[in-house]
């Protein structure tokens, strides 16, 4: 008797939970494919942030939000939920959701996985931008086929530069002569078309020249 009572109730907290999950999964999928296409874009007029800020207030037709400055509590909404965005030791802002905006019983901590989901696309979009700005200053390359076809002693040399090696400590590694380093270090910014150790090592992450996750 009293299971059949709450049929109904229990039918729409399904329906609820439902919808929540929806709602959570489409904001994903959106928020993965705006990472993922939004560098290749053209230079755009305006922010990343503001970028990021629009796209997250259309997707959620206006129940999520970004505070970049402290809260001010009479521009939020009554009983919406403020949850911090942080990625390590970085802290962005603050996500507000209006009053009921994704709220499960099953799942409660949603609010916290989408301030994480901003934090972790606000970061790889500050570092979109620093290796825009740092790539920028490198020399104009003549010979892009060139440097993109470095030698395996090349390849392990750049690798030494980017660990912070001296040429003594390459030699050590790679079983060879200090004066032998030093050569195949002039042939690597030769070929890079780089003047020093700094130019080789972004002109290296900017043409994929080392697995840059596999480093030691």
């Amino acid at each position: 008797m009293d299971s059949h009572l709450n049929a109904p109730f229990d039918r729409q907290a399904f329906r609820q939970e439902l919808a929540v999950l929806k709602e959570w999964d489409s904001i994903q999928q959106s928020l993965l494919y705006f990472a993922s296409t939004s560098s290749a874009s053209p230079a755009p007029k305006q922010s990343r942030c503001t970028l990021i800020e629009n796209h997250i207030t259309r997707i959620t037709a206006g129940c999520a939000r970004i505070w970049w400055q402290p809260v001010d509590p009479h521009k939020t909404q009554p009983q919406s939920r403020l949850v911090e965005i942080r990625y390590q030791q970085i802290r962005y802002g603050v996500l507000e959701l209006a009053p009921g905006y994704l709220v499960s019983h099953f799942f409660p901590a949603i609010p916290q996985r989408f301030a994480d989901l901003c934090a972790v696309l606000l970061t790889l979009a500050e570092h979109e931008e620093l290796v825009r700005h740092l790539s920028k200053a490198l020399p104009p390359i003549h010979n892009l086929e060139a440097a993109r076809s470095l030698n395996p002693r090349e390849r392990d040399v750049l690798q030494g530069l980017v660990l912070g090696e001296s040429e003594g400590q390459m030699a050590q590694r790679l079983d060879i002569e200090p004066p032998t380093v030093h050569t195949h270090i002039g042939r690597l910014y030769r070929r890079l078309e780089v003047r020093n150790a700094k130019e080789a090592i972004w002109r290296g992450f900017v043409l994929r020249l080392l697995d840059w996750l596999n480093l030691p």
